[in-house]
């Protein structure tokens, strides 16, 4: 369907063409609802049917499909357990141990964070599958202690080589914390959504565990933190904070936990993050700052723009500084008629600030004449009685 039609009901004070397709992208909050977010991202990890809400028995067949098929990462972690350190030891021979003689049933038996995290990091299970399968079984807190945990995680391959004689051992380090675990990114995607639905007493319990997190956590981890939780607007300025002095020596990225804190970020800040060319910053996450914070989103749109690494992503963001139907929006465009991508868009939003611009006249007229008529009425009535 197209983007720019079929727009929805707008308050006065709204001046952004938000369309049905365009708020079910919009990132999901407490305050912000869009109940299609939690069901898309599980359908994105290539679920159906997306099983929401979420029955732990069916989950359980999605990570018992992997505990099944991960014959090699089998393998080397049972040569490398015995370097595993003394902490995770214990955890891996029990993640192994599930994967070598895994149960067509499910256990009734409460799930450990310790072993949950080791089947991650190990490479037996992906997180996007874990992750409903822990929120189904046990809770949000849960699954977000698991989650954040991954991040201080990484699997011995990613140093030595999938060949290394060692096998596949845990081994605590942030180092690869942006980077690892492995498709974390629809992973907080399905828990942001899991938050912003969840009952009070389960979003209190969750936000008091992310409070301890992050304490400790990685500047990743932090910033996806900030992410899940968007009405802590301290979280994502600390997370800001830390992330600038990185940016402001990094010329392109493709780094998913800065897209993700840019959408929580204020305005301001998410301008200073936009300023470093970064290939995951998506299009949801500029409708996400729209969201919140309305026109005043417009300004990060169009750096956005400046900063895109390349005219398909400068093409894509221009279409969405295109709902912002104010002057002020026309003057952040003023500036790219000579980009062959962003001058048809450009143009398009000067024919409907001239259309807008002319009904709001034309309705200025007739409310005038419609009140020089009542004036006049009232004034034959006063003279005739």
């Amino acid at each position: 369907m197209n983007q720019r039609a079929k727009k929805t009901a707008q308050s006065p004070t709204d001046r952004i063409a938000w369309t049905e397709e365009r708020r079910a992208e919009v990132y999901a909050s407490r305050r912000v609802k869009s109940p299609e977010y939690f069901r898309n991202a599980l359908v994105s990890i290539g679920t159906e049917p997306a099983n929401h809400p979420l029955v732990a028995e069916h989950w359980y067949q999605k990570v018992l499909y992997y505990y099944r098929s991960k014959k090699r990462e089998l393998e080397r972690g049972k040569r490398g357990v015995v370097h595993a350190p003394d902490a995770w030891r214990a955890a891996s021979k029990a993640a192994i141990a599930l994967c070598s003689k895994p149960s067509k049933s499910m256990s009734k038996t409460a799930l450990s964070s310790d072993v949950e995290a080791a089947l991650v990091t190990l490479e037996l299970c992906p997180v996007f599958s874990a992750l409903p399968y822990w929120l189904a079984r046990e809770d949000v807190s849960f699954a977000l202690k698991t989650l954040v945990r991954c991040h201080s995680l990484v699997c011995s391959t990613q140093i030595h080589g999938y060949t290394s004689p060692q096998g596949a051992y845990i081994v605590e380090t942030t180092d690869y914390a942006s980077r690892r675990p492995e498709y974390a990114d629809s992973a907080w995607h399905v828990l942001r959504g899991a938050i912003a639905e969840a009952s009070t007493k389960d979003y209190k319990k969750a936000r008091a565990m992310a409070a301890q997190l992050r304490k400790d956590a990685p500047l990743p981890a932090r910033a996806l933190l900030a992410f899940a939780f968007p009405a802590e607007s301290a979280w994502a300025k600390e997370a800001v904070a830390d992330m600038l002095p990185i940016i402001a020596r990094t010329k392109k990225c493709y780094s998913v936990y800065l897209a993700r804190l840019c959408a929580v970020a204020t305005p301001e800040d998410a301008m200073l993050l936009v300023t470093t060319p970064n290939g995951a910053l998506s299009q949801r996450d500029l409708l996400t700052i729209l969201a919140h914070h309305g026109e005043a989103g417009a300004k990060v749109v169009e750096a956005a723009m400046r900063g895109a690494t390349n005219q398909q992503m400068r093409k894509t963001y221009a279409e969405v500084l295109l709902m912002v139907e104010t002057e002020e929006a026309g003057e952040l465009f003023s500036g790219w008629t000579e980009n062959r991508v962003v001058a048809p868009i450009l143009l398009e939003h000067r024919e409907r600030m001239a259309a807008s611009n002319g009904a709001s006249a034309k309705k200025a007229v007739k409310k005038k004449a419609v009140k020089k008529k009542a004036v006049k009425k009232k004034a034959v009535k006063k003279k005739s009685g």
